[in-house]
């Protein structure tokens, strides 16, 4: 699977391991009051239409987030068929880190980390089945392709059964321009000698009973 893909193989593992960073490192990176998060959080509160979001939503939708790209790259890797499979390892590994992070001193274990986790990687791989599937103009592509593929081979076998019975009538009977041609092969002095050795089982024929009837008498 990986050697089919070998890029896409290779992006996915390093992923991998950047959330395992992330989810199971020593030190959280929303530990500290000053970090990334808190000044965004920050400024979202600034304005009314986003102070809604406080640190718990803004860590529910940065789980999905997360765990968007890791069901992205499974489809992609095992292919439309195997989507299930894409969608029960994100699952899984979202199980994983939590049970993980239970025997981590510096680490929290919720389960509403497993929910967000879980949807961002549904997410990944349906987005990756809209993005891998077949147009209605495309879908017929394969099969034209091998029919025309085919028909060439099909045409060639019929030519050559017909060739083959034009052959064997040949042949069955000699054609006319052969029988001309052997003709025109022929000497006058055969000619003349058949015709003359005609005349004379013609007579002959027809002169035997008086020549019988003669040398009796």
């Amino acid at each position: 699977m990986l050697h089919r893909h070998p890029v896409l193989g290779f992006f996915t593992l390093a992923y991998l391991a950047f959330v395992g960073w992330v989810t199971l490192g020593p030190q959280p990176i929303d530990e500290d009051t000053n970090g990334l998060i808190f000044r965004v959080l920050s400024v979202l509160d600034r304005y009314p239409a986003t102070a809604w979001v406080d640190y718990n939503n803004l860590e529910f939708l940065s789980n999905i987030g997360m765990f968007f790209p890791i069901g992205l790259f499974l489809v992609l890797l095992f292919g439309r068929r195997l989507w299930w499979l894409a969608m029960a390892l994100g699952f899984g590994l979202t199980v994983a880190i939590e049970l993980a992070q239970v025997f981590i001193p510096t680490r929290v274990s919720d389960p509403r980390d497993i929910v967000a986790n879980t949807c961002g990687a549904v997410l990944g791989v349906l987005v990756g089945l809209a993005l891998t599937a077949r147009r209605p103009g495309h879908s017929g592509g394969r099969g034209r392709q091998r029919h025309a593929r085919w028909a060439p081979r099909a045409d060639l076998s019929g030519t050559r059964a017909e060739r083959a019975e034009s052959g064997a009538r040949r042949q069955r009977a000699p054609s006319r321009s052969g029988r001309v041609a052997r003709g025109r092969l022929e000497h006058p002095d055969d000619r003349r000698r058949s015709s003359s050795a005609s005349v004379r089982r013609a007579v002959g024929t027809v002169c035997a009973p008086g020549c019988s009837t003669a040398r009796s008498r």
